[in-house]
C-alpha cells in the first residue's frame, strides 16, 4: 500500500513538473513592411518603444525551384539581424497549393531614434535567369545570389 502510494506521489510530482508546451513563435506588435505592396516607403515614422516586427519572404509553388534554397535577410544600420523564427505556411486553395515561407524579426522593446533597414531577398541563379534578372547560363543553377535589395528609414516618434 505504501509503495502504492509513493509511486503515485512521485506520478503527480512528475505531471505537475512537466513543462507547459511552448505556444508557437509569433509576431510582436505591428509590422512595419519594407515594400510598396504592403504599404512600405522609403521614409516613415512609428511610436518609439513599441514593439514591432519585419516579414518578408518567398510565396511558390511546389516543384518550381528548390525553395528550401531561398532566403531573407534583415540588416539594421548596416548590422545583420537574425530572424526570430521563419514562419512556414501552404495555401491549399490555391491551385496548385502555394507554399510560404516569412522571416520574422522581432523588436519587442521598440526603437528610438531614425534607423536603416535594408532587407535582401535571396533567390536562386536559375530563378533569377528564369525571371530575366541576370543573364545565363548559370555555373550552378542553385547558387544563392540578390534577388532584391530594399532599404527603408524609420523614425521612431513620441506617441
Amino acid at each position: 500500500m505504501k509503495l502504492r502510494i509513493a509511486l503515485l506521489i512521485l506520478l503527480a510530482a512528475l505531471v505537475l513538473a512537466a513543462p507547459a508546451a511552448a505556444a508557437p513563435p509569433a509576431p510582436v506588435g505591428e509590422r512595419i513592411c519594407l515594400m510598396p505592396y504592403c504599404g512600405g516607403t522609403e521614409s516613415q515614422t512609428f511610436p518609439q518603444g513599441q514593439p514591432f516586427y519585419i516579414a518578408h519572404g518567398w510565396i511558390d509553388r511546389p516543384g518550381n525551384y528548390p525553395m528550401g534554397l531561398w532566403d531573407f535577410e534583415l540588416e539594421v544600420d548596416g548590422q545583420p539581424r537574425p530572424e526570430d523564427f521563419v514562419q512556414r505556411s501552404v495555401d491549399t486553395a490555391a491551385r496548385p497549393p502555394n507554399m510560404t515561407l516569412s522571416w520574422v524579426h522581432n523588436f519587442p522593446e521598440g526603437m528610438t531614434g531614425t534607423h536603416a533597414f535594408t532587407g535582401t531577398w535571396l533567390a536562386t541563379c536559375q530563378f533569377l535567369v528564369d525571371q530575366g534578372r541576370i543573364p545565363g547560363p548559370c555555373a550552378n543553377p542553385n547558387e544563392i545570389m540578390p534577388y532584391t535589395v530594399k532599404t527603408i528609414y524609420v523614425t521612431f516618434v513620441q506617441p
